[in-house]
């Protein structure tokens, strides 16, 4: 049986008006979801990322007005990068003893990690997790552990360097809800331009969803396809993937006091390692450095925070540049850092 439909149907009329007042409704409902229930779009990025062992520091995506036909954006949004992360993607098993890495680039690219796997203590196998992220920053690293703290770890390292004072900028506006709890909660000092910062707008939120469905593209066919290396991408955008430390965020005295009780308070009853990262000597002849390094063995002791100096460890032959450690340096600083874990983990 046929179906013709009334010729007037046919010649009915469109009206441009309502076409875009209901693409407008559209758009306007579509914004207002996205702030009242933020979790919907976070529930399907979580099981559609893979799960790689490093935070995603930034994704690649085409871009017909970038220079080289790719652009690149970092990835701030605590929540994007846990559920990233294979940290989130698994339940902790009971023969597993959790360590989790917080700091900067230099445990970002570290190599310990999986070496600390060979290790038991008391029938548990210690198992180390990155959770580093480029940037150095105290307010950056808190909001990281604060999230990480869900997830039980039994043991707490967090690699720091005398500019540990500064902000990073994309974490406080993208995470300015959790900067602000952190604030009141443990009293810091709010530095930089934090003071404009305000809640997630639509804007906000529309764009993270743009960026977490150039995730799930880039980790799911770009990153395998080169074999898990960006090497080539970082090469065409002549990208420098890691800031270096500048002194405007050295921190000493009241400020570093403050940020140490903060971490102690965050960290409960659980062990924590602090460290002072191997810097060549450059940085560690520094006057500032030399301030900080006395403020921090000091107040370590002061606050009873396990510290372990390393400053002079690496020869400035083992850097590839002013922060970061060859496969000689990475050697140096895992002998250095190994006995001091297994005597944490294993109460020797």
């Amino acid at each position: 049986m046929d179906f013709n439909p009334p010729a007037e149907n046919l010649h009915k009329k469109i009206h441009p008006l309502r076409v875009v007042l209901k693409v407008l409704i559209f758009f306007i409902v579509f914004y207002v979801l996205l702030i009242s229930y933020p979790d919907i779009t976070y529930f399907f990025f979580r099981r559609l990322m893979p799960k790689h062992g490093q935070f995603p520091y930034y994704v690649v995506y085409h871009s017909d007005s970038a220079k080289h036909g790719f652009a690149l954006q970092n990835v701030f949004d605590i929540n994007s990068l846990f559920y990233s992360h294979v940290i989130s993607g698994e339940s902790k098993p009971e023969n597993q003893y959790r360590i989790i890495f917080i700091g900067d680039s230099t445990v970002y690219t570290g190599k310990i990690y999986p070496l600390l796997a060979r290790y038991k203590c008391s029938g548990k196998v210690l198992s180390a997790y990155n959770l580093g992220y480029p940037g150095v920053s105290a307010t950056k690293d808190f909001m990281i552990l604060q999230e990480a703290m869900k997830y039980s770890p039994d043991l707490i390292i967090w690699s720091i360097t005398y500019t540990i004072a500064g902000n990073n900028e994309g974490f406080l506006r993208a995470n300015p809800d959790r900067f602000a709890q952190m604030v009141n909660t443990y009293q810091l000092s709010e530095a930089g331009s934090s003071s404009s910062l305000t809640g997630k707008t639509a804007f906000y939120q529309s764009d993270r969803v743009r960026l977490e469905t150039y995730l799930i593209l880039y980790y799911s066919i770009l990153d395998p396809a080169t074999g898990g290396t960006d090497a080539i991408i970082h090469t065409a955008l002549n990208d420098e993937a890691y800031t270096l430390e500048q002194g405007s965020g050295s921190a000493h005295g009241d400020q570093l006091s403050s940020i140490l009780r903060a971490f102690k308070e965050m960290t409960k009853n659980i062990p924590v390692l602090l460290i002072n990262e191997p810097r060549p000597g450059v940085i560690v002849n520094m006057g500032p450095y030399i301030q900080f390094r006395k403020d921090i063995v000091q107040l370590s002791t002061k606050e009873r925070i396990n510290f372990l100096d390393l400053g002079n460890l690496v020869p400035d032959q083992d850097f590839v540049d002013r922060i970061h450690r060859n496969d000689k340096g990475e050697m140096l600083f895992e002998k250095a850092v190994t006995p001091v874990i297994k005597a944490l983990a294993c109460g020797h």
